[in-house]
């Protein structure tokens, strides 16, 4: 996992040959997302100092050293202290140990939800936690824009903690030259270019991973029949997945299309599926 961190660090910053192929590489979700129990998503995360030094930590470390540039703060608890106000991690282990010089930025409404959590009493209090743990940035919820100004002059926050958790920000924005070029320069035309359809298909074709042949199944005889049944088979739009959000129905092909199109003498019916 260390090795595959530093490839995918690598391959997103390393080419900075123009403005336009800046990219700040965001390490996700520190720490100890996936081992939430029972595998329910932002459950807590009870482990042991040997586990998370050993298993879980060395990748982040190892994306790290590849130059990695923010970190997102994962969205559980760990051993009872929500990553997003968890000083321990996000500044004794990151920045102090590890070197991290970047900046850290919440999960989606991190923040208010450490009142859910119950560590603390309302979202002021959750701001400052959070600031002085070591998360520079707030996703979703505006409460460091709402709070931080009264948190300061209460003194709940010092100024050094704010401008330190500024400077960060604009120290990774300086250096994606966002202030040269803070536009992106679209293309001329708004549809998918020959080359790109030729890489995406590429990828997707690399990417797939078959555990198992069983009983020989692949490749598929000619005389075999396939039977795919739903209207989202259907639908161009359910194969780009929960997370693309620009996706555009005209740039994708619907399952059915895909299979007809390769294979002509398929037969669809509108209620019964696709045959070939």
């Amino acid at each position: 996992l260390s090795q595959f961190a530093k490839a995918k660090i690598e391959g997103l910053q390393n080419d900075q040959s123009s403005h336009l192929n800046y990219v700040a590489a965001c390490l996700k979700h520190y720490v100890g997302y996936g081992a939430c129990e029972g595998g329910r998503d932002y459950n807590t995360v009870s482990m042991s100092e040997s586990l998370l030094r050993n298993v879980y930590l060395p990748p982040f470390r190892a994306a790290i050293d590849a130059g990695a540039t923010t970190v997102m703060a994962a969205f559980n608890d760990l051993n009872g202290v929500p990553c997003t106000v968890n000083r321990e991690m996000l500044t004794d282990k990151l920045r102090e140990e590890f070197g991290f010089d970047g900046f850290v930025v919440s999960d989606a409404n991190a923040i208010r939800e450490c009142v859910a959590h119950g560590i603390v009493s309302d979202e002021a209090e959750a701001g400052a936690k959070a600031l002085y743990a070591g998360l520079d940035m707030d996703m979703g919820t505006e409460i460091y824009l709402k709070t931080l100004k009264d948190s300061l002059a209460s003194g709940t926050i010092s100024l050094e903690t704010v401008d330190q958790a500024v400077e960060r920000i604009l120290r990774v924005k300086m250096w994606l030259g966002l202030f040269d070029h803070p536009y992106v320069e679209l293309p001329e035309s708004d549809e998918l270019s020959e080359d790109n359809k030729a890489l995406a298909l590429e990828a997707a074709e690399k990417s797939i991973v078959l555990l198992k042949n069983k009983d020989d199944l692949l490749p598929l005889a000619t005389d075999t029949k396939i039977s795919i049944i739903g209207d989202l088979a259907n639908k161009a739009s359910e194969v780009s997945g929960a997370w693309a959000i620009s996706f555009r129905e005209k740039d994708g092909i619907s399952l059915v299309e895909g299979i007809t199109k390769e294979f002509p003498n398929s037969r669809y019916f509108e209620v019964g599926g696709l045959e070939t």
